[in-house]
């Protein structure tokens, strides 16, 4: 009897003996679906709430801000340049 692990289109993994193909049951699938949408939610109340915080800064302040953002990645993306070369 041989076992032959092959992934699926899905990136799982299933048997084959002799022909015979065990899969995930579905409850792992559901607990994965279940997380996901979790998560999502938890995604979407942080938005929100970054958005109203953001709204509360003043023209000076996100221009300061997105500023030190632009000059931080600039600065990263030259330090990754370097570690790699």
């Amino acid at each position: 009897m041989a076992t032959q692990n092959t992934p699926d289109f899905k990136g799982s993994s299933s048997s084959d003996v002799q022909g015979q193909q065990h899969q995930q049951p579905a409850s792992i699938q559901d607990k994965a679906s279940g997380l996901l949408s979790g998560l999502n939610g938890q995604l979407k109340t942080f938005g929100d709430s970054a958005a109203g915080q953001l709204g509360k800064l003043s023209t000076t302040q996100k221009v300061v801000g997105g500023l030190a953002l632009a000059a931080g990645i600039s600065w990263l993306s030259k330090a990754m340049n370097k570690r790699s070369a």
